[in-house]
């Protein structure tokens, strides 16, 4: 699993084509995809 905080739109990636992929990730749910993370079981988190 890749939980990519750094992520950033770019390229086919357009308001147009898809809104919900057009923005940096929310605090919030990068703390929501970690914590599903670590409930699954997973432990090793690059930071």
């Amino acid at each position: 699993m890749n939980v990519m905080g750094q992520y950033r739109p770019a390229f086919r990636v357009r308001p147009d084509r898809y809104p919900e992929l057009n923005r940096r990730p929310y605090p919030e749910k990068l703390a929501e995809a970690y914590a599903a993370a670590r409930q699954a079981g997973l432990w090793r988190f690059a930071t």
